[in-house]
């Protein structure tokens, strides 16, 4: 049995299964490896294409249906009509759209009558991608955005990142500089960054709800058409300090002895105090600007009432 909740998604038939990409990371190809993981499962598989070719369809596709033509968008009643059609009793099924914008942006006062409808029919889930950069000009503007929308309406949501833009971002963060891709992105003559849409290394952010409504995540990565646990990046260890150097000819010691080693590293510096304000009466200061003093043993403490009083103040 599979450990990825990609697989338990098919497995179990979540009802409604939505891919979330970008210009900069497109989910196709988690798209065609789930068609393909339910056929291997003998899932029927329905796809309803607002923006692919038939040509371009994987072939463990069953049924094949377009949703729009040269003039005009087939309606969700059209639509029904054709799925109830293909639909068999006997079989589980898998409905893909391959973009659920157009349905978001024209037809939302119908969107949980059209899918509630088809999933009362039993042994059905829906598989669809949802592209965040694409503007929904007839989205109505008291609801929620549509990535809200379809977080609350969804069983299972995906995001990606692609490895190579993951890769630059762990690079800026061990050099202690900038993220290159967001100064790109801020450019407006920039719109696709280099190494977009990676073919072969594509983190998939996984948000899994079960029954019970409590949420699962897990990352995991999509490499040569199979799935992969996601291994974090991990910090490089830290360099020893160079030695000094003891050829110089010159009449001090810049060498330290091991003894004096330990001795440097526990010394407690002031400002260390000061930032550590979760524990202030371990070191014998208080916040807000006051004067840390330690004394020495050495130290002669004046303990009189009053300190000025031989001024004659």
């Amino acid at each position: 049995m599979s450990k990825f909740l990609l697989d338990r998604c098919l497995r179990e038939l979540s009802p409604l299964t939505v891919l979330k990409d970008d210009i900069q990371q497109t989910g196709k190809p988690l798209l065609y490896y789930m068609i393909k993981s339910a056929a291997s499962r003998n899932i029927k598989v329905l796809f309803i294409s607002y923006e692919t070719l038939e040509a371009n369809c994987p072939s463990e596709v069953d049924q094949f249906i377009y949703a729009t033509s040269w003039n005009k968008m087939k309606s969700l009643k059209e639509l029904y009509d054709q799925i109830v059609q293909w639909w068999k009793r006997d079989h589980q099924h898998l409905i893909v759209i391959d973009a659920i914008n157009p349905i978001l942006n024209n037809s939302v006062s119908s969107f949980s009558m059209f899918f509630g409808s088809i999933l009362a029919l039993g042994s059905t889930a829906f598989l669809t991608a949802y592209h965040k950069d694409v503007l929904l000009e007839n989205y109505p503007s008291y609801l929620p955005t549509c990535e809200t929308f379809l977080d609350y309406t969804s069983t299972c949501t995906i995001s990606f990142t692609g490895m190579q833009h993951l890769m630059v971002e762990h690079d800026a963060i061990m050099r202690s500089r900038p993220n290159p891709l967001m100064e790109e992105l801020n450019d407006c003559t920039i719109v696709n960054l280099l190494g977009s849409n990676c073919p072969n290394g594509i983190v998939c952010y996984v948000d899994f709800r079960k029954k019970s409504g409590r949420l699962i995540k897990e990352t995991c990565t999509l490499k040569n058409g199979a799935l992969e646990a996601f291994t974090t990046f991990v910090r490089s260890q830290k360099q020893p300090e160079p030695e000094a150097p003891t050829d110089l000819d010159v009449p001090f010691n810049l060498t330290l002895s091991e003894k004096e080693r330990k001795e440097r590293e526990g010394v407690f510096l002031p400002h260390f105090g000061a930032q550590d304000i979760a524990k202030p009466a371990e070191f014998g200061f208080v916040d807000g600007g006051a004067i840390i003093y330690h004394a020495d043993k050495a130290d002669d403490f004046d303990e009189e009432e009053d300190a000025d009083e031989d001024l004659l103040i």
